[in-house]
C-alpha cells in the first residue's frame, strides 16, 4: 500500500472510504485490487457478525460488576466499560430459521407487514445473569429455544425443550425468564404460544 493511499472503514455497510493523492488519476491496479481484498473480506466479516435486534432488546447492568453491561440480539454482547464497547459473547443463538430470518429482515422490514425493521427473528428477549455467580447468564429467545452459560462466553448450551413439562416443541416465545436467587443452576422460565 502506498503511503498516501489508506484504506478507512466507513460505517456504512459495503462501504470503504479511501484517500489517494491526486483523484484525476485513475486507480492502479493495486489499489483496485487491495480495494477488491478489502470489500471480500467485509463482506466475510460482516456475515459472520451479522446482527439482529429485538424492537425491545435486554439489556442490563451487571448486580456484580457495574461497569459489566449485557445486551441481547440474535448474539450476546458484553461491554466492560459501562455500554461503551460492546463485543459479541456468544455465537448466534437462534435456530437460524433462514426463510423466518429473512423475511423478517429483507422482505417486510418486520415479521409482519412492517417497513419500521422492528420485528425482527431469531433474537435473544430475555436475558437474565445469575444472582449468585456473575458471568453465569441464561437466554431466552423469541424461536422458544433457551440457552445458558456458567463461564461468562466461553461455553453456551441449549436447554433442551424436553426440560420445561407441558411445552411442546415448536417455535413458543420466551416471554420471561428469572435466574434463581439462591442456586446458580436454576431459573424460571414463562412461555407464550399464542403467536
Amino acid at each position: 500500500v502506498k503511503p498516501n493511499w489508506r484504506p478507512r472503514y466507513a460505517q456504512y455497510e459495503d462501504s470503504i472510504l479511501y484517500t489517494r493523492g491526486d483523484t484525476t488519476v485513475p486507480a492502479t491496479r493495486e489499489v483496485t485490487a487491495r480495494l477488491t481484498d478489502l470489500r471480500n473480506r467485509q463482506r466475510t466479516d460482516s456475515a459472520e457478525l451479522d446482527m439482529r435486534f429485538n424492537w425491545n432488546s435486554p439489556y442490563f447492568i451487571s448486580s456484580h460488576n457495574p461497569d459489566v453491561m449485557y445486551m441481547g440480539g440474535n448474539r450476546v454482547l458484553k461491554s466492560t466499560q459501562r455500554g461503551d464497547n460492546f463485543y459479541p459473547i456468544s455465537p448466534d443463538l437462534s435456530k437460524k430459521q433462514m426463510a423466518k430470518i429473512d423475511t423478517s429482515m429483507r422482505r417486510t422490514g418486520g415479521i409482519t407487514i412492517d417497513a419500521t425493521g422492528a420485528e425482527t427473528y431469531g433474537t435473544v428477549v430475555v436475558l437474565h445473569e445469575s444472582y449468585v455467580r456473575p458471568g453465569s447468564l441464561w437466554a431466552g429467545r423469541d424461536d422458544g429455544n433457551v440457552c445458558s452459560t456458567r463461564n461468562d462466553r466461553a461455553t453456551w448450551e441449549p436447554i433442551p425443550m424436553s426440560r420445561f413439562p407441558g411445552i411442546a416443541a415448536g417455535d413458543v416465545y420466551v416471554t420471561r425468564l428469572e435466574a434463581s436467587h439462591y442456586d446458580s443452576l436454576t431459573a424460571y422460565v414463562a412461555f407464550d404460544n399464542h403467536r
